[in-house]
């Protein structure tokens, strides 16, 4: 009866300090990227994140390659996804909890975003890579392909394109995703590749040649470079400068 007592005791201030252990999924890590985050995920939503609150930490003694620490502390978060447009796959509720792990404390996601959208002034849109696991929606990956892709622009919902094509367009829009259009230019096939892949070879080369059309000589030498390496097509020439 002592030793029934001592550990419900025992039990009990392990609940109230906190101490209890909590079971977690497995963390992830794999070098995947954005297309790699489009190709893999079973369900992409345009959704935000909401009452965000933190669960517990956990200590990986054999963190999974490419992790470069030998021990690993993962800060697990939780929020709630409510969606509102629905770009690949099919979903139900349109309210999901979302489970992720990540390296810091503070359940800040901004650094785990697919863009260069400032998250305090600019982020309009969120495009979420999801799969599912258990009663949760979690990351494709935890680490090596972002979470979601922020856009400063407002997703249309009453577009009569598909999700998946509008999706695409905007990676192919320097005001949507970058400052300027040489910011843009800077990180141009990390938003190309994805998006040719999505919308399809001849609609890419339309766009990216109109792209390159611009006026912006950074803009049109990465377009350029891009579609002779990837479509080995030509852009037209450059337009000349009135005297």
């Amino acid at each position: 009866m002592r030793v029934q007592i001592a550990m419900l005791l025992a039990l009990v201030w392990l609940h109230a300090c906190g101490c209890s252990r909590q079971r977690f999924p497995e963390w992830t890590a794999r070098p995947l990227g954005l297309l790699g985050a489009w190709d893999q995920a079973s369900l992409i939503v345009v959704a935000d994140l909401q009452n965000v609150r933190a669960l517990g930490s956990q200590t990986i003694t054999k963190p999974p390659w490419p992790s470069l620490p030998n021990v690993l502390h993962v800060h697990w978060c939780e929020g709630d996804l409510h969606i509102y447009a629905v770009v690949k796959g099919s979903v139900g509720p349109d309210r999901r909890t979302f489970l992720w792990g990540q390296t810091t404390t503070d359940c800040d996601l901004s650094t785990y975003h697919g863009s260069g959208v400032d998250e305090q002034t600019g982020a309009m849109t969120r495009v979420w890579f999801l799969r599912q696991e258990g009663k949760y929606s979690r990351p494709v990956v935890d680490a090596g392909a972002p979470l979601c892709f922020t856009f400063n622009v407002k997703w249309d919902i009453k577009s009569p394109e598909k999700p998946s094509q509008q999706f695409a367009r905007l990676l192919l829009t320097p005001d949507a995703v970058a400052s300027t259009p040489v910011e843009y230019a800077q990180r141009f096939f990390h938003f190309a590749s994805p998006a040719c892949f999505i919308m399809g070879r001849d609609e890419c080369v339309h766009q990216i040649k109109a792209l390159a059309d611009r006026g912006v000589p950074s803009l049109r030498r990465e377009a350029c470079e891009f579609l002779a390496s990837q479509f080995h097509e030509e852009c037209s020439a450059a337009p000349t400068s009135p005297r």
